[in-house]
């Protein structure tokens, strides 16, 4: 009976530690860091007059009906980048969130084993199970704060992104998202009572985010399919439409960024494990 399943730690959800093929996805990520580059030099040209377009009245049809074609194209990519950082945000907050669940069912499962509520494995010894007990302890420790300075990090920018950079236009489709941003911690604190109620409040406020960008598009979609009867070379971008929709957001580079960590919770374990644990599953 294999104990420690190695599978739930690394990688989470189908995602490679070191990327695809066990090596970071550069070509990915160099795409996906033009893009934004370029998005945000096209907003940075624009944004000015967008938002002065946003805030005039429009025909009464439609409250974008005031705003050019390339304007509602310039603020289509404006939400999209907005919801991969958002997207990005809880993807991340997921995977961290799930790591820490996989951690504790293996403690539950090695706690019951020595409580003499599950049997104990035929190739294991009650000492086997208590060091695997503590190593398991150990690594959950690491991964919780190693883990949560990572997300810190990373989530402090994104928050200061998504309020500084794409509040204004996200409030278009959602008049309080700004202010709702405004006092928000997107920090973790990892000696929360409840580490998970303390992830799923900040994954929330990433989610109500990403919810919003889409929403954004939604109405610019809308807009341009009330134009598309007036102007037949709109039909090219709707066919376009059919194929990916609105929840389709651009997937990020596939390379976790709690990969430092892994490497240092799987030293703990495989000290510990030495053959006792399935390492290639």
């Amino acid at each position: 009976m294999v104990i420690t399943n190695f599978l739930n730690l690394f990688p989470a959800q189908g995602r490679s530690v070191f990327g695809a093929n066990g090596v970071q996805n550069v070509n990915s990520f160099q795409q996906n860091k033009t893009l934004n580059q370029i998005a945000g030099k096209a907003q940075r040209a624009d944004s000015r007059s967008l938002l002065e377009a946003l805030k005039a009245e429009g025909s009464g049809d439609s409250p974008l009906s005031g705003i050019s074609d390339e304007g509602l194209h310039l603020l289509r990519w404006i939400y999209e980048n907005g919801a991969r950082v958002s997207a990005n945000m809880e993807a991340d907050l997921t995977e961290y969130r799930d790591q820490l669940a996989s951690f504790d069912q293996s403690i539950q499962r090695y706690q019951q084993i020595l409580d003499g509520t599950s049997d104990l494995p035929e190739d294991l010894s009650m000492e086997d199970v208590e060091s695997l007990l503590k190593a398991t302890q150990s690594a959950r420790e690491t991964f919780l704060r190693g883990g949560a300075y990572q997300l810190n990090q990373r989530n402090q920018k994104r928050g200061e992104e998504l309020q500084s950079t794409y509040g204004k236009y996200a409030d278009l489709a959602d008049d309080t998202f700004s202010k709702g941003l405004e006092q928000f911690s997107w920090e973790i604190d990892a000696d929360a009572e409840d580490i998970y109620g303390e992830v799923d409040r900040v994954r929330s406020v990433a989610h109500r985010a990403t919810e919003t960008f889409k929403k954004g598009m939604s109405m610019i979609d809308a807009e341009l399919a009330r134009r598309k009867y007036k102007d037949d070379p709109y039909q090219a971008y709707f066919e376009r439409q059919k194929t990916t929709g609105n929840d389709y957001i651009a997937p990020r580079n596939n390379v976790s960024i709690f990969r430092e960590t892994y490497g240092t919770v799987r030293e703990i374990l495989l000290q510990t494990v030495d053959g006792k644990g399935d390492t290639d599953q």
